[in-house]
């Protein structure tokens, strides 16, 4: 019997979770939004967040120096 071939994982990608998080913040703000529902809109790991970003303070902290490099 043939084995199935696994499921293609997705790259991890730290963008993916910078625009789940700016989702999520705009929605909720900081205080209310949860890396947990920030992970499952990226489709992103927990371990994977706190690895890029140290935190969810960590994630709102790179969203700010995003814009801030978007915009000099």
């Amino acid at each position: 019997m043939p084995r199935s071939s696994p499921t293609p994982k997705v790259p991890d990608n730290p963008q993916r979770l910078l625009d789940a998080a700016l989702m999520a913040f705009n929605e909720a703000g900081i205080q209310g939004a949860s890396i947990q529902a920030i992970c499952r809109a990226a489709g992103a790991s927990i371990g994977s967040a706190y690895h890029h970003y140290g935190s969810k303070l960590g994630l709102a902290e790179a969203l700010y120096v995003y814009g801030m490099d978007a915009h000099l």
